[in-house]
């Protein structure tokens, strides 16, 4: 599912759901070592990105972020699901992160 983020006179930008990750393995390959989200707009119309907020399975914030280009990477924390939102001015995103290390 696309979100998209309407902005006047600017062309849409998408977010899509889809290719938001759902497993990250920080194990320093290079490769799919944080939790990342790539195409979140820097255009100051329109919907801005807020915060993101991660936690573990019960309920206790291990992570929160202002900054768009985020990067979370599970330092310091166990294998397991946690769970994510993205808030932005006008939705907020939620969904499921695996670690696996």
């Amino acid at each position: 599912m696309a979100v998209t983020l309407r902005m006047a006179n600017i062309p849409d930008v998408q977010i899509v759901e889809s290719k938001i990750p759902n497993v990250i393995t920080p194990n320093n390959d290079g490769k799919n070592d944080c939790f990342t989200v790539d195409g979140i707009s820097d255009v100051a119309c329109g919907p801005q990105f807020l915060q993101v907020d991660i936690y573990n399975r019960w309920g206790k914030l291990v992570f929160s972020s202002n900054d768009k280009k985020f990067k979370w990477c599970a330092e310091g924390l166990t294998t397991g699901t946690y769970f994510y939102g993205l808030r932005f001015t006008d939705k907020t995103i939620k969904g499921t992160l695996t670690v696996v290390k």
